[in-house]
């Protein structure tokens, strides 16, 4: 019998050794009370998902007046306008998905998708790639791309905290070395033109992301016979991209204008995972939170941990300004990005440009700016970039500054960044999602949370 008891105590010594105290297991009650900080696609999508594996109460929490984080789409002249995210490209599984089963239309808008060169012509999206390298060189670099052996490891909603130390070095450096150069510089005026930094600072794991959304439509171009209207790259949302989330919302508790102002984690007398949650003024009782808003701004409210200070304080934004402007004589229906400004040297540039009616006057535009720009200072660039491509700005409709794209840098992702981050999920009954964990995009917001979800809950 001592030895059984010895044995015993080993074990569960053992075993307490070697699974942490997490609170993810998926074993738990469904009357667990979870809420979930921020009504983004990371919130609602955790949220929704939560709900459909049975948990009964979820709630989500909302600081501003409106669910949808970045999808902000605005109304004017009985049109809607979207000021933050806009396409929904051929990948972009979950997102569809999610229309689909709430019955949220979508459209190809059937857009003329263009280049401006720095002398002001424009071409199409698909040739600008060849334009650029030739034939030749722009073949081998997308068999350079698509044979490297560590490309799924960026594939969109990936874990990166499973992703190869290589990936770490800035994407400029790290598509010359492996072979696939041409490829960076044919995605370029996409991705800076999207708000999401220059090829020579951000680290090529997040720009992989947009490679390998982008790369498969050069090569359909490539194979496809040319016809002469426009051709289909992606959709849109009829009623704007916000409308996919207000439709979600309406299945889910949200608490709009609640802002949480105060977290507090602790063990109750039994020994449960406890969590008093401050938000809109009014305090209650949780099992579990998981914390889909910006990470920086939950130490405002967080008994943050020594570890949790460390690495949100390290979350780097780039500051991106969108106008809504009515105009004249540029390209319509169009989307449109500029090969000119794809630099730091050109912040504050015009970088991308919107217009998804033919018979409209407003368009959408994007800059990244400079941190010491005023929008002054960005108005008057927005007016010189556009009378250049043989258009007027005519009136300023509104402005939106997003702090834009949340990632690390190289040094901070040699330290393990991301798999720290991994080693803090769950523990004290917390969970981490939003754009921070996965690349600054719906689709892989989405499906990032969904998956963290069925991982920690099922």
């Amino acid at each position: 019998m001592r030895r059984l008891l010895h044995f015993l105590i080993v074990f569960v010594a053992y075993m307490s050794a070697v699974v942490p105290l997490d609170c993810a297991r998926a074993s738990e009650s469904r009357d667990l009370r979870i809420a979930v900080v921020g009504a983004g696609a990371a919130g609602l999508s955790a949220a929704l998902t939560l709900q459909d594996l049975g948990f009964k109460h979820v709630t989500v929490f909302e600081a501003t007046s409106q669910v949808g984080g970045k999808a902000d789409s605005v109304e004017f002249g009985g049109r809607v306008y979207d000021m933050g995210a806009i396409l929904v490209m051929p990948n972009f599984s979950t997102i569809l998905g999610l229309a689909n089963r709430f019955g949220v239309p979508y459209q190809d808008p059937g857009m003329k998708y263009l280049v401006a060169q720095s002398d002001g012509e424009l071409i199409d999206i698909m040739d600008f790639p060849l334009r650029q390298s030739g034939p030749l060189s722009l073949m081998s670099a997308m068999a350079a791309f698509n044979h490297y052996p560590n490309r799924d490891a960026a594939a969109i909603g990936s874990d990166f905290a499973k992703a190869p130390r290589e990936m770490n070095e800035n994407f400029e450096a790290f598509s010359r070395r492996h072979g696939f150069e041409q490829v960076g510089l044919g995605i370029a005026p996409v991705t800076v033109g999207c708000g999401y930094g220059y090829a020579a600072e951000v680290p090529a794991l997040y720009w992989m992301q947009l490679a390998n959304s982008l790369v498969p439509l050069f090569q359909k171009s490539m194979q496809d016979a040319r016809g002469s209207g426009p051709k289909t790259y992606a959709a849109i949302f009829t009623g704007g991209y916000r409308s996919l989330w207000v439709a979600i919302s309406r299945h889910l508790d949200v608490r709009l204008n609640s802002p949480v102002s105060r977290v507090k984690r602790y063990m109750d007398e039994s020994g449960q995972q406890r969590i008093a949650i401050t938000a809109g003024g009014t305090t209650g009782e949780f099992d579990r939170i998981v914390i889909a808003a910006p990470l920086e701004k939950a130490l405002d409210f967080l008994d943050a941990r020594p570890e949790e200070k460390n690495l949100f304080s390290r979350i780097k934004y780039y500051p991106y300004n969108v106008v809504l402007f009515r105009g004249r004589n540029l390209p319509k229906p169009a989307i449109m990005f500029s090969n000119a400004h794809t630099t730091r040297a050109t912040a504050g540039r015009l970088a991308g440009l919107y217009n998804q009616f033919a018979e409209g006057d407003i368009w959408t535009a994007g800059q990244i700016a400079s941190p010491d720009m005023t929008q002054e200072q960005l108005e008057t660039t927005l007016r010189e970039d556009v009378a250049s491509l043989g258009g007027e700005v005519l009136e300023i409709l509104r402005r939106k500054m997003w702090s834009h794209f949340p990632h690390v840098s190289t040094k901070d992702l040699d330290e393990g960044f991301y798999q720290r981050m991994s080693a803090l999920q769950g523990i004290n009954g917390t969970f981490y999602s939003g754009s921070i964990m996965t690349f600054d995009s719906a689709e892989p917001a989405a499906l990032f949370a969904r998956d963290l979800m069925l991982e920690r809950f099922r």
